[in-house]
């Protein structure tokens, strides 16, 4: 595994010779700049198999003052490692699996410390040394692509008709709901009210999202209905939940919702875009899409709806997965072409106007 400093001159200057047929970027747009900086800071470039940078997948660890990152493999299986702009570190090859990613949920559980989920089983990472990863016991009809971590050492895995509570060595498995009672039930999303609260899709017939609801640990009555359509959704946080849903007249909606606080924002954008993000108070939206060969990142008020700037990536594809620091100060995104690709930085106050906060 290696380490290295991110913004070392001698790494920065091979990184720009290197990449510079690859990727060319500017922002632009009418946002509000707090530094005359360029926003833009590319870390380091990494190989994959042919055509695959889309499905590398990114994830915000505050308390860590970094993200993690998966991308696939050169040849195949996947590879996750470190990186924290603001500790000026990166660990590569943390794990490095011949298995298919499939599926990837991941918990920070500490500083430098973090649990995921994936295809291969159960990593228990720890951000500067090699993961260890634990296989899926041999349970029959157990899933866990939409498992969810109920805490740091608990899984809540779902069968045909049952949910179920799993600590992370496996060792037991606990019934903890029938999906029979909970009607409409279509996927776990989180978990809020100091373990009290789960969350979960609801789904007509045709298997269409139509809302959410809860249920309370120890019971099995579902409560709190909420009815909205959504095509997809992405996880802010712990418990903070962005829904995505494609409409008719060429726009997207965008709904942020906290179940925690019951915090909600709604915002529809003209276009089609392949990605989304927001911070954790729901107040910068960062959007990305996909030319052939090329692509943008738009940001947003996402109280207003003002664009605040775009970010044009003149060659190679921005992934569709983004990371946010909690704080929306700092977005972390994957750039691709063939088989290279490269994880970059935007400084988010060069658009908007700062945020002054001592949290990542």
């Amino acid at each position: 595994m290696k380490y290295r400093r991110i913004r070392s001159l001698t790494g920065l200057l091979a990184l720009y010779l290197s990449l510079s047929l690859l990727l060319s970027a500017c922002g632009s747009g009418g946002g509000q700049s707090s530094t005359s900086e360029d926003p833009y800071t590319p870390l380091f470039r990494f190989r994959i198999a042919e055509g695959t940078a889309g499905e590398t997948l990114l994830f915000c660890l505050p308390a860590s003052e970094g993200f993690f990152y998966l991308h696939p493999g050169e040849e195949s299986g996947f590879v996750g490692g470190f990186v924290s702009p603001k500790r000026s570190v990166s660990a590569e090859a943390i794990l490095n699996s011949t298995s298919p990613l499939g599926f990837a949920t991941l918990r920070e559980t500490g500083r430098d410390t973090a649990s995921l989920l994936s295809g291969a089983g159960l990593s228990q990472i720890l951000l500067k040394e090699k993961g260890e990863t634990l296989p899926y016991p041999d349970l029959e009809g157990v899933r866990f692509e939409n498992a969810v971590f109920f805490d740091d050492l608990s899984i809540v895995a779902e069968t045909d008709d049952l949910l179920l509570l799993l600590p992370v060595d496996f060792a037991e498995t606990y019934v903890l709901a029938q999906k029979a009672l909970l009607s409409d039930f279509a996927r776990l999303l989180c978990v809020t009210g100091g373990k009290s609260r789960l969350w979960y899709a609801t789904a007509d017939e045709s298997g269409a999202y139509t809302g959410i609801a809860f249920f309370e640990y120890g019971k099995n009555t579902p409560l709190g209905q909420k009815k909205f359509s959504f095509d997809s959704v992405t996880l802010i946080g712990d418990h903070g939940l962005l829904f995505t849903r494609k409409g008719e007249n060429g726009e997207t909606e965008y709904r942020y919702l906290d179940p925690e606080s019951g915090f909600e924002r709604v915002l529809s954008v003209k276009g089609d875009f392949a990605g989304a993000v927001c911070d954790l108070a729901g107040d910068r939206l960062v959007l990305c899409r996909s030319e052939e060969k090329s692509g943008e990142i738009l940001l947003l008020d996402f109280k207003t709806g003002e664009k605040k700037g775009t970010h044009t990536i003149a060659y190679g594809n921005p992934a569709p997965s983004l990371a946010l620091s909690l704080d929306g100060k700092t977005l972390l995104f994957a750039v691709g072409m063939g088989s290279d690709a490269i994880l970059a930085t935007l400084d988010l106050d060069h658009y908007f106007s700062p945020i002054n906060s001592k949290k990542m």
